[in-house]
């Protein structure tokens, strides 16, 4: 006689399950802006994939589950920090070579701005005009502006500094016109993309080795939890074949009818 052995259970992914496991394993490690949605997705697709047959492979699921969604974050971290470091250094480089003509209305509506607390607004703006293309209106803009905390050169480079914030933007969000424009300063100056992105890099070495080495140490953990998860499947599969023999072995005893069985079964 031959043991049968009781299907496993499928995977389990209705809301009474997922309640279940809330009550096990507590809440979703998730932080702020992380989608929840996303999480439950991976946990039924992990548990459907694995298809724990108890409590203990349950909790190999939950650690994989977590330490998975742990590298994903370090990944999207680390992605974050260059495209972060590289929008800065884009920056950097395009307040330091942008043609005036790029943020010439940023450079004039702030000047004429400030030159409006002393001037009526027509002479501000000619005035402002003037300064933005010549350097003849210097020395009068110079003198207003001596006294009120404000300086013409520091004026211009608060204009190149946002211009170059809103093209490095722009220029992130793909938008032809941007990408036209940086790819022509770029090349003005010689330089490319590539080498922008590597002079950031640089001196974001440390921080990325450092996430590198906790995505490793994740992926670690997530692979011994696999190997401890197997190794406990096999364990429990060899418990199984030993039992097997003792119960193909087991002797039955017939049980005879009794008489009143037996006449009842020859009137029918």
């Amino acid at each position: 006689m031959v043991a049968r052995l009781k299907p496993r259970a499928k995977a389990m992914t209705s809301a009474p399950a997922r309640v279940r496991r809330l009550e096990l394993f507590g809440r979703p490690p998730l932080l702020e802006g992380e989608d929840e949605d996303i999480y439950n997705e991976l946990r039924d697709r992990m548990y459907a994939a694995v298809d724990p047959a108890d409590i203990i492979e349950e909790m190999f699921v939950e650690d994989m589950l977590y330490l998975q969604w742990d590298i994903v974050r370090l990944r999207r971290l680390k992605l974050s920090l260059l495209t972060e470091s590289g929008s800065e250094a884009l920056k950097s480089f395009l307040s330091a070579n942008m043609n005036l003509e790029l943020y010439e209305d940023i450079f004039r509506e702030n000047l004429t701005q400030i030159l409006e607390k002393k001037l009526p607004k027509d002479q501000a703006q000619e005035l402002a005009e003037q300064g933005c293309r010549s350097n003849e209106a210097d020395p009068k803009i110079k003198q207003l502006l001596s006294g009120s905390g404000h300086d013409l050169d520091d004026i211009q480079d608060a204009a190149t500094r946002e211009r170059a914030q809103e093209l490095a933007q722009a220029y992130a969000r793909r938008e032809p016109e941007a990408i036209d424009q940086v790819n022509e300063i770029l090349a003005s100056a010689g330089r490319t993309m590539d080498n922008i992105y590597a002079s950031q890099l640089t001196e974001e070495i440390d921080k990325i080795e450092r996430i590198e080495r906790l995505i490793t140490v994740a992926e670690t953990r997530r692979n011994v939890s696999l190997r401890e998860l197997d190794r406990h499947r096999a364990v429990l599969a060899e418990a199984l074949r030993q039992k097997i023999p003792e119960i193909e072995s087991t002797e039955y005893r017939v049980i005879e009818p009794t008489r009143t069985e037996g006449r009842a079964r020859r009137d029918q």
